[in-house]
């Protein structure tokens, strides 16, 4: 693949900045490593500088990966040191909070119960998730079956809360934290916001705006079967 084409290049961009991170190398020191100039990797980073294949094949072993990892060709696979796999995952507390998919629960704290462990590479790389913002929650209650079953573990991005993009959100509704979808009523003044169970036998609503927290966006659940 040519390293100058824009869509391999944001590519490249985007795999080099992880392995940096996996392999907790600086960028000065992994243009030094690769014996291209203290400044390759910013450049190509910060200023879109495109490398050539020859730089690339550098830089990849650098990085103790391939160049065809790096550019996204097909059956590429990533090379990972055996002493490197821990940097491969991705700690996410869970807390004891229970989402109400039901009348609802009121919650007055937050107490870390353990963790889960994810794989960097489908956070970050594919699910495009910033892990700083992420924590796991219990769900209880019926109104989201079937999306939602009690039992079932979330995860929320407190990153993303804005309802213009409709899903399914964990808020504080005014009286109880609940799990709904949510979508958000045009050109209303004041705003107002709709809020909508999967379960056909439990009704949606619609709150003003103002008294509705949002504190997330649920992007995965798991579920034992």
């Amino acid at each position: 693949m040519d390293p100058s084409d824009s869509e391999t290049f944001e590519t490249i961009r985007r795999r080099v900045q992880q392995r940096l991170g996996e392999i907790d190398l600086n960028m000065k020191s992994a243009s030094l490593k690769a014996g291209l100039g203290e400044t390759f990797v910013r450049d190509m980073l910060k200023r879109g500088r495109a490398p050539s294949a020859e730089a690339l094949k550098a830089l990849a072993k650098a990085l103790q990966t391939t160049s065809g990892w790096l550019t996204g060709e097909d059956g590429a696979q990533e090379v990972v040191p055996p002493k490197e796999w821990s940097k491969q995952l991705i700690t996410i507390p869970e807390y004891e909070v229970r989402l109400s998919a039901g009348p609802g629960a009121l919650v007055e704290s937050e107490n870390q119960t353990g963790v889960w462990q994810f794989s960097r590479r489908y956070l970050v790389d594919e699910l495009r998730l910033d892990p700083h913002g992420l924590a796991i929650v219990e769900v209880q209650g019926d109104s989201m079956e079937p999306t939602l079953k009690t039992g079932d573990r979330v995860l929320i991005d407190h990153t993303d809360r804005n309802p213009a993009r409709p899903g399914v959100y964990a808020i504080w509704d005014s009286n109880a934290t609940v799990v709904k979808r949510v979508e958000r009523i045009p050109a209303s003044d004041p705003p107002q916001l709709v809020l909508i169970s999967d379960n056909k036998n439990h009704n949606q609503y619609t709150v003003l705006a103002e008294l509705v927290n949002i504190i997330g966006r649920v992007v995965w659940f798991g579920r034992r079967l």
